[in-house]
């Protein structure tokens, strides 16, 4: 029964889709064919009416016969096409063609659409829909531009005018193609489609402004619903922020929640003993944050907090997607070079704050505004070295690698105790301890108003600097 019910629904659809008949052309007598396909009733021939009149233009016939007309209708001018259609039809918009083409089967149509036979090298289709496009030809339009042919492509060619331009089907290929480039070079068919010209124009015109809105309302919802994702997301981030005060050196740092876990959301600027500013400067601490080798990151989180673990730095790159664009959405959305940046999605604002290698008794400072490397509490397994985070300007990743422990990087605190792995670590190693506050390398004369030799700023203008050995040790007030 079920194969029945489709066998008779697929021959009703074949029957609406080829309802036919005849239509004559009251100003020659000549009668047509007509097709129904979808909602549009088409001539199945092309169009043979003669307007050889010097008003009106002059229409042919292939190469100057006759049979051809009978058998392929005539090729006409551009701007005879548009008005030679018989009273109650017209020629066919772009659009009308493409709702053709999409109920003839889209890629397929030209093969659907295509007569049976009279097409060369194997070219025929199936006429599916009783269309019957027939192979007519061209003729260059020689009125308009200089041409190296006259007529062409009979057999191989079937080209008709639509209101804008030129469709297309070639012998070779099983699709009807919009063209345009042919509608002032070359002469062409006519197929007509039932309707009222100035009605199908303004049904054109309506059709045209209902899409254009339908398009308008779809990018306003876009928009619409991008900005209320952007409104979410803040309020997200401004839900899962805070501030946490190190009582040590009583620096307020903001902090964010990713996940389950609570991160500082800025880089750690303790000053531990050992822990150094890049290249020595306070500018980079201020901007970047400290940084330390492996032993003192260790123990230089406030109480409360810890560094990190793999597992721990694992867990977060699974909260946001994957180590692969995790770069992209933790990096900061400012501070890194050449367009480095990234979208902070989280609120995490990781910072370039490059490195420190060790160089006999002092560090070459690295990268800075190009890396940021953050250490793990988790070792290598020869113990030598240290795993991090490393996040770059030039990728969107955060890449797992093994460092030097006696490297300086960057320090994020996870709040909490941290697990067995995170204290074992810090408990082998001793309690960081804040060392003196860093002195800006200066001179007398760089930084001081006059210089003294005297032990005391009284009654000595400000920015007057007491020396000692040669060299500035304190500044008046």
């Amino acid at each position: 029964m079920r194969k029945i019910a489709i066998t008779l629904t697929l021959l009703c659809v074949a029957a609406f889709a080829q309802q036919k008949g005849t239509f004559k052309d009251t100003r020659d007598k000549k009668t047509y064919k007509t097709v129904k396909i979808g909602t549009q009733t088409w001539l199945a021939e092309n169009l043979n009416y003669a307007t050889d009149t010097t008003t009106s233009g002059f229409s042919y016939c292939y190469e100057g016969k006759p049979a051809n007309c009978t058998k392929y209708g005539r090729l006409y001018f551009y701007k005879q096409a548009i008005e030679v259609c018989p009273q109650g039809w017209h020629l066919p918009s772009d659009r009308e063609w493409q709702i053709l083409v999409d109920f003839a089967g889209g890629k397929d149509a030209g093969k659907n659409l295509k007569a049976k036979s009279g097409w060369d090298n194997k070219g025929n289709g199936t006429d599916k829909f009783g269309f019957s496009a027939l192979p007519s030809g061209s003729m260059c339009n020689y009125t308009n531009e200089p041409c190296d042919v006259g007529y062409y492509s009979i057999g191989t060619l079937g080209s008709w005018f639509s209101t804008k331009g030129n469709w297309r089907i070639y012998d070779g290929l099983d699709s009807l193609i919009s063209d345009n480039s042919y509608a002032n070079s070359s002469l062409g068919s006519v197929r007509c489609v039932q309707g009222d010209a100035e009605a199908a124009a303004k049904a054109e015109e309506e059709a045209k402004a209902a899409e254009e809105k339908a398009k308008a309302d779809a990018e306003a919802k876009v928009k619409a619903e991008a900005e209320a994702k952007v409104a979410a997301k803040a309020a997200e981030l401004k839900a899962n922020s805070g501030t946490f005060v190190d009582s040590r050196d009583k620096k307020t740092y903001k902090t964010i929640k990713i996940g389950t876990q609570i991160w500082l959301a800025e880089n750690l600027t303790f000053n531990a003993n050992g822990s150094k500013c890049y290249n020595n400067n306070p500018t980079g601490c201020e901007k970047y944050g400290r940084l330390y080798d492996w032993k003192t990151a260790l123990t230089s989180c406030p109480s409360g907090w810890h560094l990190p673990t793999d597992a721990e730095w694992d867990a977060l790159m699974t909260t946001v997607g994957g180590p692969d664009l995790a770069g992209e959405k933790l990096k900061a959305k400012d501070g890194w070079n050449k367009g480095g940046s990234g979208d902070d999605d989280y609120g995490f604002s990781a910072a370039p704050g490059g490195s420190g290698i060790p160089n006999g008794s002092s560090f070459t400072y690295k990268n800075n505004g190009d890396f940021g490397s953050f250490w793990s509490a988790t070792e290598n397994k020869d113990n030598t070295k240290s795993n991090y985070r490393r996040m770059l300007y030039t990728s969107k990743n955060v890449g797992s690698i093994d460092d030097p422990k006696t490297h300086l990087f960057s320090v994020r605190c996870l709040k909490g105790e941290g697990g067995a792995e995170a204290k074992a670590a810090a408990a082998a190693q001793p309690a960081a301890k804040e060392q003196p506050k860093d002195q800006p390398k200066q001179s007398s004369t760089e930084l001081c108003s006059i210089t003294l030799f005297k032990k005391t700023c009284s009654a000595m203008p400000k920015g007057a600097c007491k020396m000692a050995g040669g060299k500035v040790v304190d500044k008046c007030p």
